[in-house]
């Protein structure tokens, strides 16, 4: 193929543009969708088929979307994903510590009212 065969891609494309603004505002959309998730307190044994059916589509999307924003920028969505994941698991840290803390709380509570009762 010579020099005169090859088709020139636009490298500051409005069209191009609109793609990546688009992967990226599914991105952040699935990403709030599923910090939701995150702070659902509903327990396990009164989560629904249904509630487990959302987890996967949001799971899922969430995955269409990084796939998408790779395809745009290589490695972006799977850097994207990990962040999330380490974020969360981050949160979910400090959320036992708190516990364990408020634990130990009620525990000492307990004792000093036995120990006066």
């Amino acid at each position: 193929m010579s020099k005169e065969d090859e088709v020139q891609i636009p490298q500051n494309s409005s069209y191009l543009d609109a793609k990546r603004q688009e992967v990226q505002r599914r991105f952040s959309t699935v990403l709030d969708e599923f910090k939701k998730l995150l702070v659902d307190k509903t327990h396990p044994e009164n989560q629904t088929a249904s509630y487990h059916k959302n987890i996967q589509s949001i799971l899922g999307r969430m995955l269409s979307a990084a796939d998408e924003s790779d395809q745009q920028a290589p490695g972006s969505g799977l850097w994207a994903l990990l962040a999330v994941s380490l974020r969360s698991h981050l949160r979910m840290k400090d959320e036992l510590v708190k516990q364990e803390v408020r634990i130990r709380e009620i525990e000492l509570e307990i004792k000093r009212l036995k120990q006066r009762g």
